[in-house]
């Protein structure tokens, strides 16, 4: 069975297939970046929505780490990927994907998108940005 986080990171990894993007659960100690990360958000789940039609919400985060060879061209990748019609942005909020995702939740939105910033990792320094996501079963 699927937890809403291997829900939302399946996802990503089918629509976003063949664009060179390696998943990871959390940030691994040498990265090769593009990486993408699925990651619980603060709260991770609100236990505070008991009187309305949804059961539970899910608070995610998708963070984005991008080679920073050139500052220009890796703000330029996060930009692409968080355009609201870009990959990254459609592939959650899409409602004509049958996955375990849809079968799972009622609701999917975007709740914010940037936090673009750039930090040390692995040697290297990196681009990273990141979305919000909530999601209502």
């Amino acid at each position: 069975m699927f937890t809403v986080r291997q829900a939302v990171r399946a996802r990503l990894e089918s629509q976003l297939f063949g664009q060179g993007i390696t998943f990871h659960w959390s940030i691994p100690e040498f990265p090769t970046p593009p990486i993408m990360m699925v990651s619980p958000d603060f709260p991770s789940m609100n236990p505070e929505i008991g009187f309305s039609s949804v059961t539970a919400q899910w608070n995610l985060i998708v963070t984005m780490i991008m080679d920073w060879v050139d500052e220009d061209a890796a703000q330029e990748q996060l930009s692409t990927w968080l355009d609201p019609t870009g990959p990254v942005i459609s592939a959650l909020r899409s409602d004509d994907i049958d996955d375990v995702l849809s079968q799972m939740a009622t609701d999917i939105r975007v709740t914010a998108a940037g936090d673009f910033d750039k930090t040390a990792m692995g040697g290297a320094t990196v681009a990273f940005a990141q979305v919000r996501v909530q999601i209502k079963a």
